[in-house]
């Protein structure tokens, strides 16, 4: 895949190859010349992500271009190639950039794919590139998944167990267990200081003010013949 105007120059001699002498380009040059991944990356791609194979994507996009799912349009957009969002955007870019760079080039470029394209893939391009299709597609596509989305003024999953708690008194927070023959001072003083901490705000999740008046700490003794051992706290 070229993503500069340098690497691009350097399929012009086959561009030239194709406009000249088509019937002379091999398979391979023609992935090359239309920036596509080999058959069997092709293959294994729209298999594992489409269950389709890609004479049959194809076949789908040029006879019934209405019938193409949102993924169906991307990976034929993105060459056939599994991206992310950013990869998507960069490679979009590329292209555009290399159409206003060289001109002259993207032209040339663009009339040696046209020439290596069989008749049913230039079809399945051109429904493609139809402003009914997969513009359209990919805005249901993200319409559809944010519409799945609880809105963000919801509470989160935790926050809503708080809430639903039975009774007037809810409450969350902390509970800490300390050997009873521990020197007490030094839990007191550990525990003005968590107080003072308790009185801060500790999360940003949506709906925690609805709970920031709940937060307790709790500091429970314990007897055990060894306070190293805290099994008996598992128990």
């Amino acid at each position: 895949m070229a993503k500069t105007s340098e690497k691009l120059a350097l399929l012009e001699p086959l561009w030239d190859k194709a406009i000249q002498s088509p019937s002379s380009v091999t398979l391979d040059e023609k992935h090359q010349i239309l920036e596509w991944p080999t058959m069997a990356i092709m293959q294994a791609n729209a298999q594992k992500h489409l269950n389709l194979s890609v004479d049959v994507l194809f076949h789908k996009a040029a006879t019934n271009p209405d019938s193409l799912t949102y993924p169906e349009c991307l990976l034929m957009d993105n060459d056939f190639r599994i991206m992310n969002l950013l990869d998507q955007a960069k490679y979009s870019n590329d292209r555009l950039r290399w159409e206003t760079e060289r001109p002259d080039l993207s032209e040339k470029k663009n009339q040696a794919r046209a020439i290596v394209l069989s008749p049913v893939e230039a079809k399945a391009f051109a429904n493609l590139r139809d402003d009914n299709i997969f513009f359209p597609k990919q805005m249901a596509y993200y319409a559809a998944l944010q519409a799945k989305r609880k809105p963000l003024t919801m509470p989160r999953g935790w926050i809503r167990n708080v809430l639903d708690q039975e009774g007037e008194v809810k409450t969350f927070g902390f509970l800490f267990y300390h050997p009873k023959d521990q020197e007490n001072s030094l839990w007191e003083k550990f525990r003005e200081k968590f107080d003072e901490f308790l009185k801060e705000p500790m999360f940003s999740a949506d709906g925690f003010d609805l709970i920031e008046e709940f937060k307790v700490a709790e500091f429970v003794e314990f007897e055990s013949p060894n306070p190293d051992n805290l099994d008996i706290l598992r128990e």
